[in-house]
């Protein structure tokens, strides 16, 4: 048994073995609360309460985000879900850039630009709870039973980025800069 138990498959798509290290303890709700709280930050007790994780029973999350609404692809950046911010502003971009094409008058593109940031005020508590979660579940995957390890790496890539918030408004100043001497 040993030595099943402690030998290498060399299958990626197998399950681990036992022994072998690579499954982590299940966590309390205590500890999958301090977790969520290591990878938001500051604001954590706003974040609870939008998310409802104090309710005895699971609810779904607030639905309205003043701060994503308002600020949009800042405010994604500076949560730092950088693949949601690029998309968020490409899609913005692209619409724009076809209803101009379009010859549509310049209200329509606010308009466009008004439900694209109603929506996503409606979905950021969602969408940042998912955020927060999908880290905490990689950093706990990649270093299972080190609690000091999973605090200080939630700690390092979760939280806040003042530094990134503003190379994005830099580079927003610069696109429009560039783009009004073209």
């Amino acid at each position: 048994m040993d030595e099943i138990s402690t030998r290498h498959s060399s299958n990626p798509y197998a399950a681990p073995l036992v022994g072998t290290g690579a499954v982590s303890e299940p966590v309390s709700l205590e500890q999958r609360t301090a977790r969520l709280k290591r990878a938001v930050g500051d604001n954590f007790e706003i974040y609870q309460r939008r998310w409802n994780l104090h309710s005895a029973h699971p609810l779904p999350p607030r639905p309205w985000h003043w701060p994503a609404f308002l600020f949009g692809v800042y405010w994604l950046l500076f949560r730092k879900m950088y693949l949601v911010a690029l998309l968020f502003f490409v899609v913005s971009e692209t619409l724009a850039f076809v209803i101009a094409l379009a010859g549509a008058p310049q209200a329509v593109i606010y308009a466009v630009f008004f439900v694209l940031k109603a929506g996503l005020g409606l979905v950021a508590n969602a969408l940042y709870l998912r955020h927060c979660q999908r880290l905490v579940r990689k950093v706990e995957h990649a270093h299972p039973g080190a609690e000091h390890r999973v605090g200080s790496e939630l700690e390092r890539r979760g939280g806040t980025s003042y530094p990134v918030l503003v190379a994005g408004l830099a580079a927003a100043v610069a696109l429009r800069v560039w783009v009004g001497l073209a």
